[in-house]
């Protein structure tokens, strides 16, 4: 629930400011913010608010209480960063966490950058809390497609974890493992293998066999070994990372379900449907103990549709399967032109085509 999270963040930096700058707590009410930060864009469209004449009255008064929450937002804002006190940085920095994971990058990135202006006052640039924010930011990078200035921030935080807690501690591992990710992804997979390697030593070393990290770092070891066609080898690392989650996390946690997909992915790559089916539908299983209308339960249905279409006789149990996941897309409201919908409806026009052929 990201925008519950970061209302209380936000509640809790607004009392922060009240008892460092010397305001009255009763005046704490006026920060209590709507969850998001509104955009401009997000409240006037591109061309402004008075480009909608039609708009009701209700819509106004919303766009002025959106437009009040965002001032009192700024202004918040603006009086924590005049505060110079590690509960203020660490506040500001978990707001941009929350933000980060919502897709509000920019905003996300002012507060990652403000907080961490913060902790070198007050703690110097070599702490500890400077390399987890930097792995923040390096995260935030990541997923946004900077992988040059990901790795930077990456290899800020692996010099000042080895400095402060040495090559021994499940810090330097997971950031380790966040560089192997980067290596991965550019292409350069010895290098990013050699990563994985030393964060599973370290991480074993610290945390055992059976911790969740352990199977993060298989799971990219074993994609690694995807890319490079090394099929067996995947598949050996896929099949240990589940049991590692299955210890860890139980048989129905979402990230068991991901780990399955991709096994099953390699099955059905080298025509073992039977079992690659088995698998999507054990994935399929969990996604919807989780969520039964979340749009990975459509692309799952999708991807059995598909795998039935292409390598089995079950044309009307496909054309279930994609009807199921175009009714999903669309009580999420995903849009017609949407890649997934399209695929979903392209995949569906051949199922239909196939099956007016049987019949005839």
């Amino acid at each position: 629930k990201p925008d519950e999270s970061l209302r209380y963040h936000k509640k809790s930096l607004s009392i922060l400011t009240c008892l460092y700058t010397g305001q009255n707590n009763d005046d704490s009410n006026r920060w209590d913010v709507d969850a998001m930060v509104v955009d401009n864009e997000d409240i006037y469209g591109d061309h402004g608010y008075e480009s909608d004449p039609e708009r009701s009255q209700s819509q106004r008064s919303m766009t002025l209480q959106q437009q009040k929450s965002k001032s009192s937002s700024d202004l918040l804002m603006a009086q924590a960063k005049t505060i110079v006190h590690p509960a203020v940085a660490r506040t500001i920095i978990l707001m941009g966490i929350v933000q980060s994971m919502n897709a509000q990058y920019n905003v996300a990135m002012t507060n990652f950058k403000e907080g961490l202006i913060l902790q070198r006052k007050i703690l110097g640039s070599s702490h500890v809390d400077i390399a987890a924010t930097m792995n923040a930011i390096g995260a935030l990078y990541e997923e946004t497609g900077q992988l040059e200035k990901a790795m930077q921030c990456y290899k800020k935080a692996r010099k000042i974890y080895t400095h402060q807690l040495g090559e021994n501690h499940v810090d330097y591992a997971v950031t380790m493992n966040y560089i192997g990710q980067i290596y991965h992804q550019i292409g350069k997979q010895k290098k990013a293998m050699q990563f994985y390697r030393d964060a599973l030593r370290v991480t074993k070393q610290v945390l055992g066999r059976s911790h969740r990290n352990i199977a993060s770092i298989l799971y990219n070891m074993g994609l690694v070994h995807l890319q490079c066609c090394q099929y067996d080898k995947a598949s050996k690392m896929f099949k240990d990372t589940l049991r590692v989650q299955r210890e860890a996390l139980g048989d129905f946690h979402i990230d068991v379900a991901l780990t399955l997909e991709v096994l099953g992915g390699i099955y059905e790559r080298r025509r073992k449907i039977e079992k690659a089916l088995q698998l999507y539908h054990k994935a399929l299983r969990i996604r919807q103990t989780v969520s039964s209308n979340d749009i990975c339960v459509a692309i799952a249905l999708d991807r059995i549709g598909k795998c039935k279409l292409n390598f089995t006789v079950d044309v009307r149990e496909s054309i279930e399967y994609f009807d199921e996941a175009l009714q999903i897309y669309r009580i999420n409201g995903v849009e017609e032109d949407n890649p997934l919908v399209l695929q979903v409806i392209h995949n569906l026009s051949k199922a239909n085509m196939l099956e007016e052929e049987h019949l005839r």
